[in-house]
């Protein structure tokens, strides 16, 4: 960005005649690009394992399970809304103010998986309206999930609660799902013109959401509720 506003102003300067003896004719800029290092992502089951060490009964637990079954963000898992799920519709309304790049700051609704759904219900209890995960240090918390979970850092430990967001779509383009639904689903802008054209309707979006597998932990005590599972 910076680069480009100077040659810009370069140009501009080039073409004024106060200046054409000071200013050299503009040249193109020549940027070494750093080197990539291979992607790497947990799986499911590291992400199940790192949710398992979390407490059922605090935030970290509850924005993780979203996290891990919707490929949000953790500023948008953390922000989330009784009212926001439709538990009748088993919809998602993601609002734009949660959005971090122009695509997200459009809104969305999305379709969620039933295990999340079931979720909220317990979450929410009797309540109609109110948040779902409530105040915490949740990047922390997910830092030392992840730790004491015994997962390999280099998955981890640069982005914990990113981390998720990794997992699920490369667990979706495992299992051969359509990536263009995938990104849309986690609020990616879609390539050339198809966000202007494309209306992304519930049925096909729901042929990935049965490809999201439900989170599963071995405690006993988690699963005393009957929402996860072994």
């Amino acid at each position: 960005i910076y680069v480009g506003a100077i040659r810009t102003m370069w140009k501009w300067a080039y073409d004024q005649e106060q200046w054409e003896k000071q200013i050299g004719r503009p040249r193109k800029i020549e940027l070494s690009v750093p080197s990539k290092t291979p992607v790497v992502a947990p799986t499911w089951a590291d992400c199940d394992r790192m949710i398992s060490c979390l407490h059922p009964a605090y935030g970290a637990f509850r924005a993780c399970v979203i996290m891990r079954l919707t490929g949000l963000r953790v500023t948008q898992a953390s922000s989330l809304r009784i009212e926001d799920f439709d538990l009748t519709a088993k919809t998602l309304t993601v609002r734009g103010e949660l959005g971090k790049s122009a695509a997200e700051r459009s809104g969305r609704i999305i379709p969620v998986p039933d295990q999340l759904i079931e979720f909220v219900r317990h979450w929410a209890g009797e309540q109609k309206t109110g948040g779902l995960v409530g105040a915490g240090h949740i990047r922390q918390s997910a830092f030392n999930a992840w730790k004491r979970a015994g997962i390999r850092p280099e998955l981890w430990q640069a982005r914990p609660c990113h981390a998720f967001r990794k997992a699920y779509e490369t667990e979706l383009f495992d299992r051969g799902a359509n990536m263009l639904r995938v990104e849309y689903l986690v609020g990616h802008a879609l390539p050339g013109e198809l966000s202007t054209y494309v209306a992304p309707r519930t049925p096909a979006l729901l042929e990935v959401i049965a490809q999201v597998a439900p989170v599963r932990i071995t405690d006993g005590s988690l699963r005393s509720g009957g929402l996860i599972t072994a």
